[in-house]
């Protein structure tokens, strides 16, 4: 069907070439070790995002979350056993993560989950369920169970006093790097 200059085209839901196009698009939006989305996906919700909570005044959490220690992993037991962690750490974020977060791998063994509609103490609570759902049960690598720790940095938007994606991404970090200053394996915001 042509309108204007744009060209659609119907695709029957299961045909193959719906499928290779969702294929496609998973592959440039998702990480593909992880599960998680890509940092080029994050960047382009959260704008979208925070515009959204500041023209509603809803609240909008942005955490960031780091593995603790994760250069000794891949220097002590290599870089398959690093993608093992990283792989798990994924799929145990986003068992907890709701259906409308974002979770998506900023870069290297860092992450950012943005939660619609969640204020400071929620956000909080959501936190420290990541937290111990990756530091209250052993990894299982090939090189052995490892203990794996975790440490977030939160930061919500006050639709009173907004701030920018990149003022948002900027404060979690900074409470991410308080947290691993402070001891890692814990949550500051």
């Amino acid at each position: 069907i042509q309108m204007g200059s744009f060209i659609f085209k119907f695709l029957a839901a299961g045909s193959i070439e719906t499928k290779y196009h969702e294929t496609v698009y998973s592959a440039i939006t998702r990480d593909a070790l992880t599960g998680a989305m890509n940092k080029r996906y994050l960047l382009e919700s959260l704008q979208r995002e925070t515009a959204r909570a500041i023209r509603q005044r809803q609240p909008l959490s942005v955490m960031m979350l780091d593995i603790d220690r994760f250069k000794s992993v891949n220097d002590n037991h290599g870089h398959l056993v690093g993608d093992e962690v990283l792989r798990e750490f994924g799929r145990r974020i986003l068992a907890i993560c709701r259906e409308d977060d974002l979770f998506a791998r900023y870069g290297g063994e860092e992450f950012c989950l943005v939660m619609s509609s969640t204020a400071r103490p929620d956000a909080m609570e959501i936190a420290t369920r990541c937290r111990l759902a990756i530091a209250d049960h052993p990894f299982s690598t090939l090189a052995g169970d490892l203990s794996i720790t975790s440490s977030f940095g939160l930061a919500c938007l006050d639709p009173a006093a907004p701030l920018t994606p990149d003022a948002l991404i900027k404060v979690a970090d900074e409470n991410l790097y308080q947290a691993k200053r402070s001891g890692r394996n814990r949550v500051v915001g």
